[in-house]
């Protein structure tokens, strides 16, 4: 009697890419897959952070889970193509200028951001800068995905480089690689661009003084998102007196002074993040907003 077959796919991962998948073997990047691990314990520690116990299991969450190993397509042929005849070449159009190389676009990105700090570093404009380097400027990509305008750091910072303060910059850190971004793919700035006392209303200064600064670097940047994080800074960026709770939750039209027209998604700031931790499913709703925006515009895959 024949001995019965057995199920060809192997109970151990091992074995599926050692052995009976080679071709899988030769695909795996120990790095990238190092780099993949620690991006989902940092999702799921936000995940926890942000008060999520538990993930429903769909049907199609389940049948993903289950679902058997195939295996992988052929590899395409690394053959190098054939270089163009000489006909091909004299059908190309001649000295037609093709799209500026990126390097290029971000280093006069560059130059306009240094311009505009410069200018920031002197401004005079309110009696709260003491001296040229209280002014914390922002920091990230020239080119982002993704600008975050915040209010304001209060106090001063614990450590230089710092936007908010320790814990908050740590939290924003958190929350944008949940969401697949990092500080090359984000821009991060301050309305004020001064620290400030705990007893002023920053509302009042970026309607008189700095707002017409991020409105300038808004100018530079030209951002195709905005994440406005806290009351004040939404609603100086809306024109609006509603407050924060009504705005968050949708994408809010922002038109720059030179006539983009941008959309922002209001959320809650990091600070009032940690002093009061169940705003954060409310928060975790508005960035996944954003990464769906974001995939949408096929910035991310």
């Amino acid at each position: 009697m024949s001995a019965q077959k057995k199920d060809p796919v192997p109970s151990s991962g091992r074995e599926i890419v050692g052995k009976n998948n080679p071709a899988v073997a030769s695909t795996v990047d120990p790095a990238a897959l190092a780099l993949l691990t620690g991006q989902v314990r940092n999702l799921l520690a936000f995940h926890q952070e942000m008060g999520l116990a538990a993930y429903p299991a769909a049907p199609a969450l389940r049948q993903f889970l289950t679902r058997r190993l195939q295996r992988p397509p052929s590899r395409p042929s690394s053959k190098p193509l054939p270089a163009p005849t000489s006909a091909e070449q004299d059908r190309r159009p001649q000295g037609s200028p093709g799209p500026p190389p990126q390097q290029a676009v971000q280093q006069t990105v560059q130059q306009q951001l240094k311009a505009l700090n410069q200018e920031i570093a002197h401004c005079r404009c309110c009696t709260t800068q003491d001296t040229p380097s209280s002014a914390i400027l922002g920091q990230g990509s020239p080119t982002p995905l993704l600008l975050v305008v915040g209010d304001c750091c209060i106090g001063t910072p614990s450590e230089k480089g710092l936007i908010w303060g320790k814990e908050e910059d740590a939290m924003l850190w958190r929350m944008m690689q949940a969401i697949g971004l990092n500080q090359s793919s984000v821009y991060v700035t301050n309305a004020i661009k001064c620290p400030q006392p705990r007893h002023v209303q920053p509302r009042s200064l970026m309607e008189h003084s700095c707002f017409s600064h991020l409105e300038k670097e808004i100018q530079i940047i030209r951002p195709t998102l905005i994440c406005a994080m806290g009351d004040s800074v939404t609603q100086a960026l809306l024109k609006t007196k509603a407050p924060l709770a009504r705005l968050r939750g949708s994408f809010r039209p922002y038109r720059s002074p030179q006539g983009d027209r941008v959309k922002i998604m209001p959320t809650y700031h990091p600070r009032l993040l940690l002093q009061h931790p169940e705003m954060k499913q409310a928060t975790w709703k508005d960035l996944q907003a954003v990464q769906k925006m974001l995939q949408a515009s096929s910035h991310l895959t």
